[in-house]
């Protein structure tokens, strides 16, 4: 996630690829444990800002708006705000398109009220990442992410819990179910490095995004480089 608050917020979130989840049987004692990507490109960007009234601008439109009046809601901001959706993730691609977008508008509506939530916050409120953090991780932390699942039972396997001061949700003492670290729901871990690689798709349209390591330089696609959380 890049943020900027010159003129209301900006946020630029990377698209993320999943690459399936493992044991949904929960043979080893977990569920749901999978390995995701982030990427430098495509990406989420928007720009909310206070204003008189509510408007919504640009791709996905609609689905931006949603996610402001849901976490305005959730949080009982009086405030309208525009959202301008500069960049968007094509749907249906396999590269996070909704939460990513969900995610960003609603980081910059609590942010512009005073609330400096996590992303697993405001996901949490959003109802996205109930099974999986690849999405959050990539969001705010970029690089490959090792997600280890979800205890079948257990503390683990509980519905929200607080967070604890070390909780990498960053809320203490908040309702938190998409936690992630040693004792928590959704342990998992990110790596940063550079790669060159390429996803193909079957939809019809320009080559968009990439997949894991080629084995040589891929001619279609730059370095990817992780992004780095605001603080």
């Amino acid at each position: 996630m890049r943020l900027s608050e010159a003129a209301g917020v900006t946020i630029r979130a990377p698209a993320r690829l999943h690459l399936g989840f493992l044991d949904l049987g929960g043979t080893l004692g977990r569920r749901f444990g999978s390995l995701g990507i982030a990427l430098e490109r495509p990406v989420t960007e928007v720009t909310v800002r206070r204003a008189a009234a509510d408007a919504a601008s640009g791709p996905d439109a609609d689905r931006a708006a949603r996610a402001r009046d849901a976490v305005r809601g959730a949080l009982g901001i009086p405030d309208a705000f525009t959202v301008d959706v500069d960049a968007a993730l094509p749907a249906h691609n396999g590269l996070g398109s909704g939460t990513q977008l969900a995610v960003s508008v609603g980081v910059a509506v609590a942010r512009l009220s005073g609330h400096a939530l996590s992303a697993r916050t405001v996901a949490t409120l959003l109802g996205r990442g109930r099974r999986s953090a690849i999405g959050m991780e990539a969001f705010e932390a970029g690089g490959v992410i090792l997600d280890g699942g979800k205890a079948l039972s257990g503390p683990e396997a509980a519905a929200p819990r607080p967070c604890s001061p070390a909780c990498p949700c960053r809320n203490p003492g908040a309702s938190c179910s998409s936690t992630t670290g040693p004792g928590k729901g959704f342990p998992a871990w990110p790596r940063h490095g550079r790669w060159r690689s390429c996803r193909r798709s079957r939809r019809r349209g320009p080559r968009i995004s990439a997949t894991a390591c080629c084995s040589a330089p891929c001619p279609h696609w730059p370095v990817a480089t992780p992004t780095a959380s605001a603080p």
